[in-house]
């Protein structure tokens, strides 16, 4: 749920509830304006106790990451999650080295709500030439690790790639359909002949590039909010044959690589700004006028 879903939009309403039906894994955050809002009024508190939903939060130091959990229980009114994924930060010292002590911390609470079935997995994003898993003690802390990846591109060290399937680690691949880079990727595909047939095409690609490079121990990220794209996709995984690894580009030869969409000076300041309820109204404005301006035409 990283793009707006509009309360109002019943496609958008109809891609949730097709979600539910089929018991798929949620993954959203609080910065995500609006997400919290739609799935706490499109369903049940019976309906919540049953949903996997992960969410993405800060991990920079103990106190904020304590601060935007307990937010993210109140805004989604969910009582266990299915997992916590970290934004690609872990804390660090003066030295500029991961400070193991701050996040043990993190950790050491985390596990005592694992315990308790608050939440079962750990996930940690990982950026090119962040950290070298072998070399960190980030293996016995998460259970996965989550990064960029679309055909035939993934924004991951082929060290890092080895060593997560080697520890049997998750692959959290991010970005399923291209994401925001679909100007470079789907767009490019589709060649500008956006109709129903290239779009499957698409997914297709994307499902075989993913499952044939990932292993089965595999969690893929894709927002879509039209109800035939998400159908489609349901489908072609229910039926799909497992075949030999494609060829991708890691990151040293990737085309495309994402710049970081976040900076920890500003990081309160702009969750403060993305979950205000000021800042929601103005992106449902937004589109209500749109909508108008759509009317008229």
């Amino acid at each position: 749920m990283g793009s707006f879903f509009n309360l109002f939009n019943n496609n958008h309403r109809k891609c949730f509830h097709e979600v539910i039906k089929n018991k798929i894994k949620i993954h959203s955050s609080i910065y995500y304006p609006g997400s919290a809002l739609f799935l706490k009024k499109l369903t049940s508190n019976r309906e919540r106790k049953e949903i996997d939903l992960i969410i993405k939060i800060a991990g920079y130091n103990f106190d904020q990451f304590r601060y935007e959990l307990d937010k993210s229980v109140a805004a989604f009114d969910i009582e266990d999650f299915y997992g916590i994924q970290f934004w690609d930060e872990v804390p660090f010292n003066s030295q500029k080295k991961i400070d193991y002590i701050e996040l043990e911390k993190i950790i050491k609470y985390l596990e005592d709500l694992k315990n308790k079935k608050f939440v079962k997995k750990l996930f940690l994003q990982i950026r090119p030439g962040q950290h070298k898993l072998e070399e960190t003690k980030l293996l016995n802390f998460f259970d996965g690790f989550a990064f960029y990846a679309y055909p035939n591109e993934a924004q991951l060290d082929i060290d890092n790639f080895n060593c997560i399937l080697k520890n049997k680690k998750t692959f959290l691949q991010m970005q399923f359909f291209g994401g925001r880079y679909k100007k470079n990727l789907r767009e490019n595909f589709l060649n500008n002949n956006n109709d129903k047939e290239q779009e499957k095409n698409w997914i297709k690609k994307c499902i075989h590039y993913s499952v044939n490079n990932f292993d089965d121990n595999l969690l893929f990220v894709g927002s879509t909010r039209k109800l035939h794209r998400l159908k489609f996709l349901i489908e072609n995984l229910k039926t799909y044959n497992y075949e030999n690894c494609e060829r991708t580009r890691f990151s040293k030869d990737c085309l495309i690589l994402s710049e970081r969409d976040y900076n920890i000076d500003t990081h309160k300041k702009n969750l403060t700004i993305l979950t205000s309820n000021i800042y929601l109204f103005k992106q449902y404005l937004i589109r209500f006028l749109k909508l108008i301006l759509i009317k008229k035409k």
